[in-house]
């Protein structure tokens, strides 16, 4: 009789072990949920600061060429001595706001491997968040099983009620800071180092089986799951025959590194730590002063050597008078602006020198066509070049009213602009 009983306890056990009632596994706490879900928030970000500091990067560099190109166009209009007086402010000017093309192209690369890996990561992380919100009883009003806990006593019905997790994709509108709150110079800081019951709805509810690998109450059913599987991109390991899961620390991967354990979590760590904001350059026009010019050594040299005929480089006895004659020439504050900046970013130019058709004049203050104003310089270039090959023919020298093309300037010079040329063209006809 007692060899029956206990024959019939020992069946009993294994029908029940090989039938599921073994223990069930706890879904997974609040707390990592609700981490896990700002985590991609904030991945989210990061394309979008990306393409904005790229977007105003390029547009600083844009604005920087369309006044480059701008002097040079007034400088082309120009006779020779007063081209000689806008020289050293294109040289100040291209110094000031001095083009980094260089630094953008080596920027490109990081940045772009920094949105892929932060763009993996999120979606690895994204689709098993989804996948175990939707594991839930149905019809458990949130008190029943699930895998993911939304507080002590429920779970998430669905990845549509996921707390804090981006419900769409983001929008690619400026983002003007780098996002830093998750993810930072040290690794994924907030996501927590161990498994917190505090709120965590406990197994014999749960009953989120899937999570576990014990024998005979795992996704397999009675086989034995293989050794080391993982969740979340490497941040849930489960454990070996077992019904409980472990947590990955990556609060610290920049010296703790994780690369076996959550590779893809080391990788966008790593991209996002290589990459580094573009550095734009600050050049509003409007703060161009007479000053930048004094402070760029090959301006004032190379004004010595045009206006003040200096051979040689300038000695340091030398540049308190340069500087002075400098500031004397441009004038500061004001009229600076007035006289030599604004003449040149806010030059008006006939259509013709643009190769377009009709009247009327094209306003360069609003232009910012970089292959228009290319075309432009370009005419008045070759403008230039016709005055110089004319004064070398005729041995008069140039004068800019008298050989200015006059399809492109209707404006009829004066007998004191024509003086020494009452020969030539239009000077024929001077008032």
């Amino acid at each position: 009789m007692g060899h029956n009983l206990l024959l019939s306890v020992l069946l009993t056990s294994i029908v029940a072990t090989r039938t599921g009632y073994a223990a069930n596994v706890a879904a997974l706490p609040k707390e990592q949920v609700m981490h896990l879900c700002s985590l991609p928030a904030e991945l989210a970000d990061y394309p979008a600061f990306y393409q904005s500091d790229l977007l105003g990067h390029v547009s600083a560099e844009h604005k920087m060429q369309q006044n480059e190109l701008k002097f040079r166009i007034y400088t082309a209009q120009r006779s020779p001595d007063e081209a000689k007086l806008m020289l050293p402010i294109m040289v100040a000017y291209t110094k000031k706001c001095k083009m980094s093309l260089s630094s953008l192209m080596t920027t490109i690369k990081p940045g772009l491997e920094a949105v892929d890996a932060s763009a993996y990561l999120s979606g690895r992380i994204m689709e098993s968040l989804e996948f175990l919100a939707d594991l839930h009883q149905d019809g458990g009003s949130g008190s029943a099983a699930g895998c993911l806990s939304a507080s002590s006593s429920k779970v998430v019905e669905g990845r549509a009620n996921l707390p804090g997790c981006p419900k769409k994709t983001r929008g690619i509108d400026g983002v003007p800071k780098q996002p830093s709150v998750h993810l930072t110079a040290k690794g994924f800081v907030n996501l927590p180092k161990a498994v917190e019951t505090t709120n965590q709805v406990a197994a014999g509810t749960a009953k989120c089986d899937i999570l576990g690998t014990q024998n005979g109450n795992s996704a397999p059913s009675a086989a034995q799951v293989a050794i080391g599987p993982t969740l979340l991109a490497g941040y849930v390991h489960l454990g070996q025959n077992s019904q409980e899961y472990s947590v990955t620390d990556l609060t610290n991967i920049g010296i703790n590194k994780k690369t076996t354990e959550a590779p893809h979590f080391q990788t966008a760590y790593e991209k996002h730590k290589v990459y580094t904001p573009i550095s734009k350059a600050t050049c509003d026009i409007a703060e161009f002063s007479v000053e930048d010019i004094l402070e760029d050594s090959a301006a004032t040299q190379l004004f010595a050597e045009l206006i003040m005929n200096k051979t040689g480089k300038v000695t340091e006895p030398e540049k308190q008078r340069v500087k002075d004659k400098i500031e004397q020439t441009y004038k500061k504050g004001n009229d600076f602006q007035k006289n030599w900046v604004d003449k040149a970013t806010k030059n008006k130019v006939p259509k013709k020198a643009a190769d377009e058709e009709g009247s009327g004049d094209i306003n360069l203050e609003s232009e910012d066509d970089i292959d228009k104003l290319r075309r432009i310089l370009n005419y008045y270039s070759a403008q230039s070049i016709k005055r110089e090959l004319m004064a070398a023919a005729t041995g008069t020298g140039s004068n800019q009213s008298c050989t200015y093309d006059q399809e492109a300037s209707k404006k009829t010079p004066t007998k004191e602009d024509c003086k020494e040329h009452t020969e030539k063209d239009a000077c024929q006809n001077a008032e």
